[in-house]
């Protein structure tokens, strides 16, 4: 891929490069990222979807701009260049603040590129994560909304990708977005503002992972890795901090309603728990993809229990339905393998799936820790006493009910 894309001996400091899915329009050259302003000089990349880019692709055509994709994203690298040039007339005719419109707090303090990015982004409905760079300019501008964007940091460089598991090569510490976050980044320094609220600062967390964990090694591909992972993944998911998992089975037995709201395999999984709950722990839940969740809102009241299943924990239907959840008094267990994503961050209790590093698209040992936890939650109902897990003083894994 680098020698038939020309990128053998190419010389730099700042770049930037995605793989998306042909959300809009047919696989082919000129709807590949990045995308380019009418110039060049602009390039981004962007992971989401923009749900306004019809409305803006008029709006930048009526100004003159020419587009080449059938991209949503496209219109993002149009919109900056518009913004800069509205900059620089405006600056020109004596009004430093321009006749943009803002909903935000201001940026003049900064330089064209950064400040129209910033103007740009306010415009932008949908879901991104968005990378950009231009011509002169040794930075990249990020942002992030609805879509995960991980920022690696080190005394080497600044990482930009959509988990860790890219980077962890150089760095294990990372900063993980908020939504409507923006950072720039440039040599030395990185700087995080927010669309809503201006310059803010953002913890900087350690990656338990290492670099092996997320290399093939001997394996021909990432999937045939993460199958013969299973059994590895087995015990550390069992590793749980056994006061946790008694305050949840607790919850489960006093509350009214238990839902687990997840997508994809982890929805799968979630289906699997309901056998072990109906038909060994004699429990009922419910289990929703977390696109319907809205469905039963009106079901949830103040005693009842949410159980979130995201292996990345930026899965942007579940996080919808936590924070539903939350608006109505209810308690949530966010069930994740990312420590420090939303999801992390936004349950009342957490439970780490421990399983390292998912590369392959297809969910192998993920589903099957997710599948294990669900048994510890059923054996910690049959058996409230047990020591199910051994975090702490007594370290001794045990196994689930059986």
């Amino acid at each position: 891929m680098r020698v038939k894309c020309g990128l053998e001996g190419i010389e730099g400091t700042t770049g930037i490069g995605h793989t998306r899915w042909a959300t809009h329009g047919l696989v082919s050259s000129a709807n590949s990222h990045p995308h380019t302003d009418c110039s060049g000089k602009i390039a981004i990349i962007h992971n989401g979807i923009i749900e306004n880019h019809r409305e803006l692709r008029e709006e930048l055509i009526a100004r003159g701009h020419r587009f080449v994709s059938d991209t949503d994203s496209e219109v993002i690298a149009h919109l900056i260049e518009d913004r800069m040039s509205a900059i620089f007339r405006d600056r020109a005719e004596g009004e430093p603040n321009g006749n943009m419109e803002s909903v935000g707090p201001s940026f003049e303090p900064f330089g064209p590129f950064e400040e129209a990015c910033f103007r740009a982004f306010e415009r932008l409905k949908g879901s991104y994560a968005v990378l950009a760079i231009s011509e002169g300019e040794e930075k990249i501008v990020g942002a992030r909304k609805d879509s995960p964007l991980a920022v690696g940091v080190s005394e080497h460089g600044t990482f930009f990708a959509s988990d860790v598991s890219p980077f962890l090569e150089w760095t294990k510490e990372v900063v993980y977005l908020e939504n409507h976050d923006i950072v720039v980044a440039e040599k030395g320094d990185v700087r995080f503002y927010n669309l809503q609220e201006g310059e803010v600062s953002r913890p900087v967390s350690t990656v338990e992972w290492n670099r092996e964990e997320a290399e093939k090694g001997i394996f021909e591909h990432f999937m045939l890795k993460e199958i013969s992972e299973q059994a590895e993944t087995i015990q550390r998911a069992i590793l749980q901090d056994a006061e946790v998992i008694g305050r949840i089975a607790g919850k489960i037995r006093e509350g009214f309603g238990v839902f687990f709201v997840a997508c994809g395999s982890s929805y799968n999984a979630c289906l699997s728990g309901t056998y072990l709950f109906s038909k060994v722990a004699r429990m009922h839940v419910n289990v929703v993809l977390a696109s319907e969740f809205e469905n039963y809102e009106h079901f949830l009241t103040e005693r009842t229990l949410v159980f979130a299943v995201s292996q990345s924990g930026e899965t942007a239907d579940v996080l919808d339905a936590v924070r539903a959840a939350k608006r109505r008094g209810s308690t949530i267990v966010s069930i994740t393998n990312v420590m420090g994503s939303s999801l992390s961050r936004e349950g009342d209790m957490l439970i780490m799936m421990n399983s390292g590093p998912e590369v392959c698209v297809l969910s192998t040992k993920t589903y099957t820790s997710q599948v294990v936890l669900m048994a510890l939650g059923e054996g910690g109902l049959l058996h409230p006493h047990r020591g199910l897990c051994g975090r702490g003083a007594e370290a001794r894994p045990i196994g689930p009910h059986r």
